[in-house]
């Protein structure tokens, strides 16, 4: 049996909209889903104006903060610990951050290339999805900022 690690960085700025394909955009379903708003915002930041979590100005903005790349590689790690000690076949892990272009890219990039170095034995396939990358951001598209954020 083949097992699969699939990772999903998408923005909560877009659940509501329809896709190029009519359909309305959700959470993404899966086991593990992180939700990155409140780490570190880079929206701010003019240098990093039209860039996203692709581009390496803002890989290693983002993983600057250590609270950042800790939560990259301790869920890389719980992840490969479960899929080494459990007869799982698939799993999903979803990174969500507003606009779904920088900080869920760059988490979502991280982990997998954590995971990428603890699979020395190919126990399992990796496959990363971007699903939000190309759409414009939300707030650029007159979405209210207030959900840029959550109240605890």
């Amino acid at each position: 049996m083949i097992k699969t690690i699939k990772i999903t960085s998408f923005g909560y700025g877009h659940v509501g909209e329809k896709d190029e394909n009519d359909t309305l955009l959700t959470v993404p379903e899966a086991d593990i889903t992180l939700d990155v708003r409140r780490l570190l915002p880079v929206s701010d930041d003019p240098e990093l104006e039209g860039l996203t979590g692709l581009d390496e100005a803002v890989y290693e903005r983002v993983l600057a903060s250590g609270v950042a790349r800790s939560l990259a590689v301790q869920t890389a790690v719980g992840t490969h610990m479960l899929m080494d000690d459990t007869e799982l076949a698939h799993l999903t892990i979803a990174v969500g951050c507003f606009g779904g272009r920088r900080r869920a890219v760059v988490i979502a990039r991280h982990i997998g290339t954590r995971l990428a170095e603890l699979n020395i034995e190919d126990a399992y396939a990796l496959a990363i999805e971007h699903r939000d990358l190309g759409r414009r951001s939300p707030r650029s598209s007159g979405k209210p900022a207030a959900g840029d954020g959550f109240t605890p």
